[in-house]
């Protein structure tokens, strides 16, 4: 009256679920008879889900029966990786492994993130990796030929490597002036990811080290930050190093000061003043002025030296200078010149 194959029991030995009914099996399962006495069933596109204790169960009018369990065990390709952790450098090997028993010399094909590798055909079910780089990571599967469809499930190969390529950007795109914020930020190729970033300002005869992230910021960034800074990416593999930058803080000019050639003047005598700034970049414009008691300041000339020659009594008085760059001005303080007259 009735006839199918089992695996579960929906309630007791009473009521088996018919698999063909199954989720599991939908369009892989077909039942066929031969004739009155033979009942057969063919699954298609086998898993290892597939794997279990088949039983034939048949129904008639005289009451329900059931068959002895048929074992079914459903074996795949699994590719296995040796080392299981895998370091720039290594040599490994990928087997293509399986509990059947393979005829007619099999020949094995290799794929990489689904595409077959060069030279993949092969009668050793190796594949062999003799010195592993970056680029060979990825997800590695293989097949039989003549069985590609059956491929194994796909291992993902995880190349570990210390950082490479570790270089600083710099947030400002054109110069630094004084009191501006920047960032200096630290990038570095690395698997697995950098864990530790360093900074470091290189000084005259040794480095010191002067941040911990991969982000240095100078805020109201000041002239004594000027310098050459690199920066040190770590991982538990090992470590490297970026090529260095150049902080260049550029500033008006300060401690701007005014020196005299000789110290007693006298009459007829020549005297240059000499007019000093500290500036970045360096003064373009030097003016210099004579300051005459209640009117303005007299302008003198120009030029980062003031000679006077056969100097007399009327040069007698206040001098300064005034330094410009293109970021400001600066003044000096006034300079007394005291010009000794000979009687």
């Amino acid at each position: 009256m009735k006839a199918f194959w089992f695996t579960t029991w929906v309630d007791g030995e009473e009521n088996p679920q018919d698999l063909i009914l199954e989720e599991h099996y939908q369009g892989r399962a077909l039942y066929t008879e031969n004739n009155r006495n033979s009942h057969t069933l063919r699954i298609g596109n086998l898993t290892t889900r597939d794997s279990n204790s088949y039983r034939f169960r048949f129904i008639t009018d005289k009451g329900r029966h059931a068959g002895k369990n048929v074992e079914v065990a459903v074996t795949d390709l699994q590719v296995l990786v040796n080392p299981a952790l895998v370091e720039e450098g290594d040599k490994v090997t990928l087997t293509c492994n399986t509990t059947c028993s393979l005829s007619n010399n099999p020949t094995y094909i290799w794929y990489r993130n689904s595409q077959p590798l060069g030279n993949s055909h092969t009668a050793d079910n190796r594949l062999v990796i003799n010195s592993t780089r970056p680029e060979d990571a990825g997800k590695y599967s293989c097949a039989v030929k003549g069985h590609e469809i059956h491929s194994s499930p796909e291992l993902i190969l995880n190349v570990r490597y210390a950082p490479k390529n570790t270089s600083v950007s710099v947030s400002a795109s054109g110069e630094i002036e004084e009191g501006s914020s920047v960032t200096l930020t630290c990038s570095s190729d690395a698997n697995p990811p950098v864990h530790t970033y360093t900074w470091y300002k290189m000084l005259e005869d040794h480095t010191s080290q002067v941040g911990s992230n991969q982000n240095h910021s100078f805020v109201n960034i000041s002239s004594e930050q000027s310098g050459i800074y690199y920066c040190v990416a770590e991982n538990v593999i090992g470590k490297h190093n970026s090529s260095a930058v150049q902080i260049n803080v550029t500033y008006a000019p300060r401690n701007t000061s005014v020196s005299v050639s000789s110290g007693d003047i006298e009459e007829g005598n020549s005297v240059s003043l000499t007019c000093s700034s500290d500036a970045n970049p360096p003064v373009h414009n030097y003016t210099w002025y004579r300051n005459k008691h209640g009117s303005e300041p007299a302008w003198l000339g120009q030029g980062q030296t003031y000679s006077i020659t056969n100097i007399s009594a009327e040069h007698s008085g206040l001098y300064y200078c005034k330094a410009e760059n293109k970021h400001g001005v600066g003044d000096s303080n006034t300079t007394l010149l005291d010009v000794h007259c000979e009687y």
